[in-house]
């Protein structure tokens, strides 16, 4: 079967089909599309990802050609881009599988070019150093550092493919906000290829299938937000609560914490089944370590629970060491969550007991608690990659109250703004926050404070200990 034109089979809203005409002309390599929420972005990445592998081919004649589609990890993968190209594209083009030799790939038939769609997570960006591909695209771009996109462009090359091309979809927010903005929006990054960075902007208007439901969604967000994720607007970051959070500094490989360190478990039980647990540990430096973060919805205190117990036992990086307090919030201890009276009247924290997890009430000064976790970052807090993408999404993607200056904008239990991760991030910072110099140290405390140096400075090595 043949097809008159690529943009008949892929079907294209106006708003994509502009984005992949300019996409194809030489003076686009980095193209960043949408800046919205609901702009058709997961849908246009995987068709221009397919059409590059047929344009190139068509103009170049190479076969074989590597297209990258890449998301933040497997399960987004999996949802936004596996799931639906099983569904979209046709069998007579190619097939979806996996091969010992290339993973899992859409492979397009011999007769049109053999291009390859390798469909691919961004859990560790290391994995791609000796790999080539045509084209590069990435959802959510925002979700990564400047790092990541870097190291992924020096991947973007393929022989006898001169026009390479670099395909970012994203909304406003996230640990990559400044650095986007900068290449694509306000265009002074000062790159020497600048003048090839172009960005689409598309809306939930570009999208013909925005339900009416889902518009009265977003516009119920406070208006800032309102502002970025319904109207892409960039500077509605501006007022960006957690200012002091610094990416390249505080997002640092895991490694296995030394038996000695403070260990602390933080938990917001939230509302409606939903809440967040993270793992802290405290050097005898006074940094602090965040280990993991278990994020659930819709889950019993007593699913909850068990959930947390299998988090802490099996934690490679504590050796399923407990926690010596788990801080929670005081809801903890309330008995009008509908979960709750189902479990016979008991509350949260009496489940969680039955299930040999203790809880202290946290300290709830919600400025002090904040002022801390700011004055914290980025020396002094220093967060595992790939394990707590919940914290690291709300520490990004919060906002100023223009009411109260010191306090997160949507607070409260009506919020339609995520805070569970950030909630019980300070309460666990709080139970271990020292803003003093630390006491004297004993002979071995001095040589494990020499050691968490050496982590902090990426100089660690195994066998110190």
């Amino acid at each position: 079967m043949q097809w008159k034109n690529f943009t008949e089979l892929a079907q294209f809203q106006p708003k994509q089909l502009e984005a992949w005409r300019t996409l194809k002309q030489n003076d686009c390599k980095y193209m960043l599309y949408g800046g919205a929420m609901h702009g058709g972005k997961s849908y246009f990445l995987r068709w221009a990802a397919l059409g590059l592998a047929l344009f190139f081919y068509k103009e170049t004649k190479a076969v074989g050609i590597p297209i990258g589609l890449f998301s933040e990890d497997y399960p987004t993968l999996r949802d936004r881009q596996i799931s639906r190209i099983k569904m979209e594209f046709p069998a007579w083009l190619g097939d979806l599988k996996s091969t010992e030799a290339e993973g899992l790939c859409y492979f397009i038939r011999p007769e049109y070019g053999g291009g390859r769609i390798l469909l691919r997570n961004l859990d560790d960006p290391a994995k791609y150093q000796s790999s080539e591909f045509a084209a590069i695209l990435v959802e959510e771009l925002t979700k990564n550092t400047e790092e990541t996109f870097t190291n992924l462009r020096t991947r973007l090359r393929f022989p006898g493919v001169a026009n390479s091309k670099f395909v970012g979809a994203t909304n406003p927010g996230g640990v990559g906000h400044v650095w986007c903005q900068r290449y694509w929006i306000n265009r002074n990054s000062g790159d020497h290829e600048q003048a090839l960075f172009k960005y689409l902007p598309a809306t939930l208007n570009d999208n013909k299938f925005t339900t009416q439901e889902y518009r009265n969604q977003m516009d119920a967000l406070p208006e800032r937000l309102r502002k970025a994720y319904v109207d892409g607007d960039w500077d509605a970051f501006e007022g960006q609560f957690f200012y002091t959070f610094n990416a390249e500094k505080q997002l640092i490989e895991p490694f296995e914490i030394p038996e000695g360190w403070e260990l602390i478990g933080s938990n917001d039980p939230a509302w409606g089944g939903q809440g967040s647990f993270g793992l802290q540990a405290k050097d005898y430096a006074g940094c602090i370590y965040r280990i993991g973060t278990l994020y659930l919805k819709e889950k019993t205190p007593q699913e909850r629970a068990e959930a947390t117990n299998k988090f802490i036992l099996e934690n490679k990086f504590t050796k399923g060491r407990k926690p010596s307090m788990i801080i929670s919030g005081v809801d903890a201890w309330a008995k009008k969550d509908r979960y709750a009276v189902m479990a016979n009247d008991l509350t949260f924290a009496d489940v969680f007991a039955q299930n040999g997890l203790f809880l202290t009430k946290a300290m709830t000064d919600r400025h002090n608690g904040w002022g801390a976790m700011r004055s914290v970052m980025p020396d002094k807090y220093k967060i595992f990659k790939n394990f707590n993408a919940p914290l690291v999404e709300q520490l990004t993607q919060t906002l100023t109250d223009d009411d109260d200056k010191e306090d997160i904008l949507g607070k409260g239990n009506d919020s339609a703004v995520e805070d569970h991760a950030l909630d019980e991030a300070r309460y666990g910072l709080m139970s271990i926050y020292t803003p003093s110099e630390p006491k004297k140290e004993t002979f071995t405390q001095k040589r494990m404070r020499e050691l968490s140096e050496k982590v902090n400075n990426q100089q660690w090595e195994p066998g110190m200990l």
